[in-house]
């Protein structure tokens, strides 16, 4: 991976959390180039990287502004586990209540002579 791409995910990690919200000015050069020891084509290479993925508008001569909300936080992996057991569980009934359905229709027409 090309080190401003690398630089790019690792603010783009940060921007993921609520270091910096909506609106407010990200990093500039100078300081992403001395926080990541990289020359200053390298920073701005990362922050046009970021506006690329639509995150922040780099300003020419202003401030960089964040334009992305947070990532929502991970679910918790048992709230998903029980929301997919009551989906199951709708889903199973759902196909025994068709189950029966089409029974009675077979046995109805069976009886009809259809």
């Amino acid at each position: 991976m090309a080190k401003h791409t690398d630089i790019a995910e690792q603010l783009r990690t940060r921007l993921r959390t609520d270091e910096f919200p909506v609106g407010s000015t990200f990093p500039a050069v100078a300081l992403i180039t001395s926080e990541y020891g990289v020359s200053p084509t390298t920073a701005y290479r990362a922050l046009k990287h970021l506006e690329s993925l639509g995150e922040v508008r780099v300003g020419h001569g202003t401030a960089t502004v964040v334009l992305s909300e947070p990532a929502p936080r991970d679910p918790d992996p048992h709230a998903l586990l029980a929301e997919a057991r009551e989906h199951l569980n709708r889903a199973t009934a759902l196909l025994d209540e068709l189950a029966d359905t089409l029974t009675r229709r077979h046995t109805e027409e069976s009886r009809d002579g259809r």
